[in-house]
């Protein structure tokens, strides 16, 4: 049995239902996007013999703690590092820290592959007996070369708003997938993964001081129009992938973000894990534990850190 954020990528519920284990959740805080001290105890207690914990939005966790008391229990720690990329606590990278530490190149994670991922494996962790890793999928190389070129196209906010405004396009939408066989990372993933690795992790530098200029504009705004701004703890580093804050409520939100297309704007996950179908088995009953995760699914607004970011899209938001 795995305890797993209640507000995450759906990919993590995909991969427990994918591995046919029992799950049980906890909440997250939706200030500090780390989680939520009293869960999380919770969850440790609950039995359950591993804990996944991420860097949501490259905000820094207190690792630390949570390998300690992960020790205590005697868990496994799963690193959720697909979001961590720039994200550090004491001087160590995100990717660092778990017993299994899970890496993703997919599109909007900051170190792009145009797909695939890494799993590493330390303090005696290995891979289960009998684990088999077919070979990379027909076609996935090809796939995965031409998403990463319309990656490229769309980084632009102004051009990714008037796709994203087109109907049926579904850019954006996050949607719960089906678990899949495991397989080998295509050729062409790896090799991209492998050439972008430094000048991804350069980039974290120019989003984290993008992301200081997000700030200053909510700052200003954001009081007046009950907008809450995300803050990373202190002590940690971080990666800044998405600039986050939350507002009044789902209606809000969306409208913001119809607003705000063309300024990169966009809504994340749009409901709790224990909310969607697969976790019913396992949530509680009345989702009154999920506090946290409930009111980042319903106003959560995330905006773009990228070098592309434009004096144009600041002052959009601000006039918003």
């Amino acid at each position: 049995m795995a305890a797993l954020p209640a507000y995450s990528c759906y990919d993590v519920l995909t991969a427990a239902v994918g591995a046919r284990v029992g799950m049980k959740f906890y909440d997250i805080d939706p200030v500090a996007l780390v989680p939520e001290s009293r869960t999380f105890a919770q969850a440790l207690r609950s039995g359950v013999g591993s804990i996944v914990v991420g860097n949501l939005f490259g905000f820094p966790v207190d690792w630390p703690s949570v390998r300690s008391e992960c020790d205590r229990a005697g868990l496994v720690l799963i690193e959720d590092a697909a979001q961590g990329l720039g994200s550090a606590w004491g001087g160590v990278e995100a990717g660092g820290f778990g017993d299994l530490s899970v890496l993703s190149f997919g599109r909007g994670k900051g170190w792009s592959g145009g797909g695939g991922g890494a799993l590493l494996l330390r303090n005696g962790a290995r891979r289960p007996e009998g684990a088999s890793i077919a070979g990379p999928r027909t076609g996935r190389g090809m796939k995965s070369a031409i998403l990463s070129a319309a990656q490229w196209a769309l980084g632009r906010p102004s051009l990714y708003g008037l796709v994203a405004a087109l109907p049926g396009t579904g850019l954006g939408d996050t949607r719960y997938k089906k678990p899949e066989g495991v397989s080998e990372i295509p050729g062409f993933c790896a090799g991209a993964a492998l050439r972008h690795a430094h000048a991804s992790l350069a980039l974290a530098d120019v989003r984290r001081q993008n992301a200081r200029r997000w700030d200053t504009v909510l700052d200003e705004v954001g009081h007046a129009r009950g907008w809450s701004r995300c803050m990373p703890l202190g002590g940690g580093t971080s990666g800044a992938l998405r600039y986050p804050f939350v507002v009044a409520g789902r209606r809000e939100a969306d409208e913001l973000v119809t607003r705000l297309a063309r300024a990169g704007a966009a809504r994340s996950y749009p409901m709790p894990l224990p909310a969607l179908p697969p976790a019913a088995p396992f949530a509680h009953p009345d989702g009154s534990e999920w506090r946290g995760a409930r009111s980042l699914a319903d106003g959560l607004v995330t905006l773009p850190t990228h070098d592309l970011l434009s004096e144009r899209d600041l002052l959009s938001v601000s006039r918003a």
